[in-house]
This record gives C-alpha cells, structure tokens and sequence, in this order.
C-alpha cells in the first residue's frame, strides 16, 4: 500500500473518531436530550446543530466522508470499508483516556481482534 492510500485511510478514520469526540462533547455540553411534542423536537434539534462542538463533530465527519470517497476511488471496498473498523479501536481507547470511561479486558480483546482482522485484510499475500 502506497503512502497516499494509506493517508487517505488513516484520515477516513481519524475524522470518524475526531467527530465522534466532538459529538461526544456537545451531548455532553448540551445534556440530557428531552422532548415532549414535534415543536420542542424541532427547537432541540436546532440548539444542538448550534453547539460549537456539535459543529467540530459535523465538519470533523465531513472531512471523514471525503478522505473515504477518495479513498474508495483508489482501492477495492474490500480493502477500505474493513480499514476504517480501526476506528473502533481508536474510539474505545478515546473513551478510555479522554472521556475517562472504564474499559472492560473483553473490549480490549475485542480491540485485537479487530486490529488482527485488519491486518490479514490488508495483506497483499
């Protein structure tokens, strides 16, 4: 795999996991969503798109969304679409030292699986 490749994979994933610490962010900034009709439905939905990090998290997927067309244009889906599973790992490890959550040792089985899976995908041969 070439450098440009895998560039464009690193950064499919890394916006995924960016986005995700952002959106993460903003919902927590914003609290516990709660509605009673479609009118408190609409105006929650409009103070949450106007949280600063609700908007990092959109742009940061944004990003992510075109680094993965690119991406796609270069390789087989067969190569891309399991590449970016890394972002799984990089958001347990997020939730682990940023957020502060607790990390079962199941998940970081898991964790290996996943980078294991990767890897044998990624194999030329």
């Amino acid at each position: 795999m070439n450098f440009m490749n895998f560039s464009l994979l690193l950064a499919a994933s890394a916006s995924s996991v960016i986005g995700q610490f952002f959106l993460k962010s903003g919902a927590e900034k914003f609290g516990k969503v709660e509605f009673t009709s479609l009118d408190s439905l609409v105006m929650t939905v409009l103070n949450i798109l106007f949280i600063p990090q609700i908007m990092a998290g959109i742009a940061a997927y944004a990003i992510g969304l075109f680094a993965y067309v690119f991406a796609l244009s270069r390789m087989p889906i067969s190569i891309v679409s399991p590449s970016i599973a890394m972002s799984y790992v990089f958001a347990v490890l997020m939730g682990r030292f940023i957020f502060g959550e607790v990390v079962p040792v199941t998940r970081y089985i898991g964790m290996a699986m996943i980078v294991c899976g990767v890897i044998f995908i990624m194999k030329d041969k």
